[in-house]
């Protein structure tokens, strides 16, 4: 399995617009500082899996020379745009049906309030939307976690013969759910947009900070989701004493 991180920053990326904060002005300055809207590969022996589609989706797919019908799968978290919202840049394009799998709950609350861009896109042939039991081909499974109480969402667990990856780039807490179905987890990719209360409120944002879900996860993680606002050599600092790791655009793991 092969694990490529197309972006790690948060919802505004690195630099954000219109932002004259000191990390997004050496951002401007600097290109390996910048950061897109966080996504993730994973290239497993049966299947290639995009895991969210923000903004950035076309530039990160171009960037690894992958076109859309390269894709056996694209999973949403959830329905915040930096997670979703490339999905609209498929209508572009030509008619694929690209299989999209967002969770039971998503379905649920769009029967209730239906989203007009998706019930297009379903109807012009862009997308497909699937459900778990036809994605468990690709190794999928999701995990419902907390974060925003009005938008469900999930983490991903991708499987395959050399081991498994977890997704959850936005969290709001660690329930023992999770605690559990990451005990079996090989590499885990998880919620890194603060480091801690000191620079946002993060728990008013729906997010647990780096410092609260290492000393609950007490294993080797990998972060991403970086805020804008944050100081990375304090994070990369912070980690590194932890043995675990801050993601940057483009880095790649391999299980064998």
């Amino acid at each position: 399995m092969k694990i490529t991180f197309l972006g790690t920053g948060a919802n505004g990326g690195l630099p954000q617009v219109d932002c004259d904060c000191k990390y997004c002005r050496a951002a401007l300055k600097k290109k390996n500082k910048q950061r897109l809207r966080s996504s993730l590969l994973v290239e497993t022996k049966r299947s290639r899996i995009l895991l969210d589609c923000g903004p950035d989706f076309r530039q990160q797919l171009s960037g690894v020379g992958l076109k859309i019908r390269d894709l056996d799968l694209i999973v949403i978290t959830h329905f915040h745009f930096d997670h979703a919202n490339g999905l609209i840049e498929l209508s572009g394009g030509r008619p694929c049906k690209v299989p999209v799998l967002v969770s039971e709950r998503v379905r649920r609350l769009w029967k209730r309030f239906p989203n007009q861009e998706i019930e297009y896109m379903v109807k012009s042939g862009f997308v497909k939307l699937v459900s778990e039991d036809n994605a468990k081909k690709c190794g999928v499974k999701l995990v419902d976690v907390p974060h925003d109480p009005g938008f469900p969402t999930v983490a991903v667990i991708v499987s395959d013969s050399s081991g498994k990856v977890w997704y959850s780039p936005d969290v709001s807490e660690i329930t023992e759910k999770m605690i559990k179905e990451i005990a079996m987890i090989d590499v885990v990719v998880f919620d890194g947009t603060f480091l801690n209360e000191n620079t946002y409120p993060a728990s008013k944002f729906n997010h647990l900070t780096i410092e609260k879900s290492v000393d609950i996860l007490k294993r080797e993680v990998i972060y991403t989701h970086v805020n804008h606002s944050e100081n990375v050599k304090e994070i990369e600092n912070f980690l590194r004493a932890k043995r675990c790791l801050l993601a940057r655009d483009g880095m790649m793991v391999t299980l064998k």
